[in-house]
């Protein structure tokens, strides 16, 4: 209700929609992790204030050929919804449903809009999203089988699987490892040593949890992951500040960290070993890739991924359908058991291909590129801090990795984790905009 002498312009002004944006990002930084209902409600306001910030002209948005880009990609996704309508006439709610799916990725754009108006924002949504995170673990758990989880083997998942399980933890150590540096330098000069305790919970929390997340995907991920950011940090070596009392603290957490993992590894090596010599890991079980059992994970993945390939050269273009579910409308439960068995191909890619054809696909790289070569260039000229950079490239390696033993980009879990670091990105390579107290 108005009060007198109000107008709907004081409102809905810049400062107020500014403010709430910023709620409903904490509130998705800290739910997306554990509570479906409390971040579609926070998205949804975002969205509202998003809209309304564009349409009352407040402000430029950072990534404006990005636009672009999110538009070639809804249009696609109808086309595509239309031309399987006519494949699976019977199924065209199916294929509104998945395409509907799909676009909710773009839900990174007001993530990124509101992420440029303030300097301060991505650190804080980052601790919130590592606090989300633990509620997470702590909730989708079954405790009566603790013993399993201390020697490092699955308890069991209510509401996780276990490949987002692992891709949740590897994220939080690296978001842990990357924060650690400015976070000692604020507890020692504050001298609120207290903060030490959850800081070390948490270490201990996320690294067992990867390892009881018995997921190879990840644990390769987490080698090749290092092994990029390595990289980026010896070639572009020079742009550092040559602060004198800048190299103490990341040494420091190296070490901690390393010694935090080789406790873990030794903890859990039974465990490790045993996942990793399993009879249906090829090279290190000493089976060639030919003689896995196509009933066991890794063997029924490359039956499945054989057969996505076969199925997209039949439509090469435009593929079968965003809500197609491959395994289940094309597969025959007798000539295709095992592919018939299981819901998705295990494989992003293939199920891109397959789905959305070469064209689709294509669009959806371009998109990404858009993200991804702005912040990468952004980062270069020293906009971007280190920390940052390496913690979003890390969740970028981690999903590419994990992307070809999986397929998660139409389930929320994934979604809400694409949307949350997407923006990230985008936010950071735009345009530092000015903005009050209230929305820093």
């Amino acid at each position: 209700m108005l009060v007198p002498g109000s107008t709907d312009k004081d409102l809905f002004d810049e400062g107020r929609l500014h403010l709430l944006a910023w709620i409903s990002l904490q509130v998705f930084a800290f739910t997306a992790w554990f509570s479906i209902t409390s971040a579609n409600i926070s998205l949804m306001v975002l969205v509202a204030c998003w809209l309304a910030c564009l349409f009352k002209g407040l402000g430029t948005s950072p990534g404006g050929r990005l636009y672009w880009l999110s538009f070639l990609w809804l249009f696609y996704l109808v086309l595509n919804a239309i031309n399987a309508s006519f494949l699976f006439p019977q199924a065209t709610h199916l294929q509104l449903e998945g395409a509907f799916r799909f676009s909710q990725l773009l839900l990174f754009l007001p993530l990124g809009f509101f992420m440029g108006k303030g300097p301060r924002r991505p650190k804080r949504l980052l601790y919130l999203a590592l606090l989300g995170i633990a509620v997470g673990l702590v909730l989708n758990q079954d405790w009566s089988q603790w013993e399993r989880m201390l020697r490092g083997l699955r308890s069991g998942s209510n509401k996780w699987w276990y490949s987002t399980m692992g891709l949740y933890s590897a994220t939080a150590l690296f978001i842990m490892y990357y924060l650690a540096p400015s976070f000692l330098r604020e507890v020692l000069e504050r001298k609120k040593f207290h903060l030490f305790v959850p800081w070390i919970c948490g270490l201990l929390i996320f690294s067992q949890a990867l390892v009881v997340s018995q997921n190879r995907a990840t644990w390769v991920g987490v080698l090749i992951t290092v092994s990029v950011l390595v990289t980026f940090d010896l070639l572009f070596v020079r742009r550092r500040k040559k602060d004198p009392g800048s190299g103490r603290w990341p040494r420091v957490v190296c070490v901690a960290f390393f010694v935090m993992g080789a406790l873990v590894l030794f903890a859990n090596h039974d465990s490790i070993r045993t996942r990793l010599t399993s009879k249906d890991t090829p090279f290190l079980s000493g089976r060639n890739i030919t003689e896995i059992d196509s009933r066991t994970p890794f063997g029924s993945r490359i039956v499945m991924m054989t057969f996505g390939l076969e199925k997209w050269k039949e439509r090469p273009l435009l593929g079968w359908g965003a809500g197609t579910n491959l395994n289940k409308e094309l597969g025959d439960p007798v000539k295709d058991p095992v592919v018939y068995s299981y819901n998705h191909l295990h494989n992003t890619y293939v199920e891109f291909l397959a789905r959305l054809g070469v064209v689709g696909t294509f669009v959806f790289i371009l998109l990404n590129m858009g993200i991804v070569v702005p912040f990468i260039n952004a980062w270069r000229n020293g906009l971007v801090e280190d920390e940052m950079f390496y913690i979003v490239t890390s969740a970028i390696v981690l999903s590419v990795i994990g992307g070809m033993t999986d397929f998660r980009a139409m389930h929320r879990d994934f979604r809400f984790y694409y949307i949350f670091f997407a923006g990230i990105a985008l936010g950071l390579s735009g345009p530092r905009l000015p903005c009050n107290r209230r929305c820093r």
